[in-house]
């Protein structure tokens, strides 16, 4: 076996120790490794079940995770925490998005919010 695919097996069984298989989750780090492995596997001819199987994980998902891979990533511009006396002050006209990770992006238009909103998806 690929000590590469031992080494993410092994750290998936520690990350989702207690999990239920649906409640299971991946580090970034996992992420990579597993592309690495099924692409260095696909250079050789081998297919994406394979991999898949030999990873312990759905074909589906690191078809998905390949994919996100691929997509480019939103751009993110710096911004700086405000006094709450300042922004009830001056609204900022349009939508606000707020992520689960945090982050909030004011004053956009619909069509805008709807082009993030499919890139963070």
């Amino acid at each position: 076996m690929d000590p590469r695919i031992r080494q993410f097996r092994q750290q998936a069984r520690e990350l989702n120790r207690g999990r239920s298989p649906q409640g299971r989750r991946y580090s970034q780090e996992l992420h990579r490794l597993a592309l690495a492995i099924m692409a260095d596997h696909r250079r050789r001819g081998g297919q994406l079940q394979d991999v898949a199987r030999a990873l312990g994980l759905p074909p589906q998902v690191l078809s998905r995770w390949q994919k996100d891979a691929d997509r480019p990533r939103p751009r993110w511009r710096a911004v700086t925490e405000s006094d709450a006396s300042e922004a009830a002050a001056a609204p900022t006209p349009g939508l606000v998005l707020i992520t689960r990770q945090g982050h909030r992006l004011e004053g956009l238009g619909v069509t805008e919010a709807i082009q993030i909103l499919r890139a963070l998806a």
